[in-house]
């Protein structure tokens, strides 16, 4: 993290959300989209409103954020870090 803060008094779940937010707020609406497409091709329509595609979207969304957050944007970062210092910049 770029910034330093006292995470005792934070709930840890919080924290993690809030690592994962970039790519939660990129990730949500074509999760939601694929989800919708998936209900209606399988004759579910009544999954894809009310708490029932709330819930999928939202725990789907929670998965692949993280997986986005942990293979590529801290691969990326570390890499352009260290391409960065190969250039001198940093």
């Amino acid at each position: 993290s770029v910034f330093y803060f006292d995470t005792k008094n934070y709930s840890q779940r919080l924290i993690f959300l809030g690592e994962i937010s970039y790519s939660l707020y990129l990730v949500h609406l074509p999760v939601q989209l694929l989800l919708s497409r998936i209900f209606d091709l399988n004759n579910l329509p009544m999954l894809r409103q009310g708490q029932s595609m709330l819930f999928l979207t939202v725990g789907v969304s929670i998965l692949s954020a993280y997986l986005s957050h942990e293979i590529l944007e801290k691969k990326l970062f570390d890499f352009s870090i260290r391409k960065l210092k190969q250039l001198s910049f940093i």
